[in-house]
């Protein structure tokens, strides 16, 4: 992953951990967990903490993720646009 952009990295473990950790909603939203946070998510996919807000804003201009205090939810997980393509259940 070190040659990938920065953006895709975070982009990508934004669906490994929505897979990993997540809680699937009937709606297909997922809920991610408590603990992640900018800096929890920088720090995994080696961006750095003043750079990761930016991305995810990107996002959230684009209506695929929500972020309202402590809640993460990924409303469009296939929306998300990563340059390896991230096929949910493929590390079983």
């Amino acid at each position: 992953m070190n040659t990938f952009s920065s953006e895709d990295r975070l982009n990508y473990i934004l669906l490994f951990l929505a897979d990993k950790f997540g809680v699937r909603n009937a709606d297909g939203t997922i809920d991610f967990p408590s603990f992640i946070t900018y800096a929890k998510l920088g720090e995994l996919a080696s961006v750095s903490i003043s750079h990761a807000p930016n991305i995810v804003k990107n996002l959230q201009a684009q209506d695929i993720i929500s972020i309202k205090k402590k809640n993460w939810v990924l409303k469009q997980p296939s929306q998300i646009p990563v340059s390896l393509p991230y096929h949910f259940d493929q590390w079983i």
